[in-house]
């Protein structure tokens, strides 16, 4: 929740240098900060994503399997964006090791299934 909370105040100024891993560029207009607020939105949607991992993806009650198998296919959705995949092979920032290893099965599967995917 924290986590998210200083992501979207980074998102809203966008032009304040307070992360280490991505530098505020010079121009507001410019590509990189297109960039920067898109990289910005990921790591929120990652943080959400990783929380469902690991709160839903090795339970065995029934309302947290369901939970799962809706989460699982969000994740497979993500995959399939070009945007997504490109960010995801960017990042440098810490996420939880079996949540990242997770996330990397689903995209080399998918790249490989679809090979004229890969950028």
């Amino acid at each position: 929740e924290d986590d998210n909370r200083f992501m979207i105040y980074c998102l809203e100024n966008p032009e304040l240098d307070v992360l280490e891993w991505l530098p505020a560029p010079s121009s507001d207009d410019s590509p990189a900060m297109k960039e920067r607020k898109e990289t910005l939105l990921m790591a929120i949607q990652l943080n959400v994503m990783e929380r469902a991992f690991l709160l839903y993806r090795y339970q065995d009650t029934k309302l947290r399997k369901a939970q799962w198998e809706g989460w699982e296919q969000d994740f497979v959705d993500h995959v399939k964006s070009p945007t997504f995949r490109r960010r995801w092979k960017a990042i440098d920032w810490q996420l939880d090791a079996d949540f990242m290893n997770h996330m990397n099965d689903l995209v080399r599967e998918y790249e490989k299934s679809n090979p004229d995917s890969t950028e």
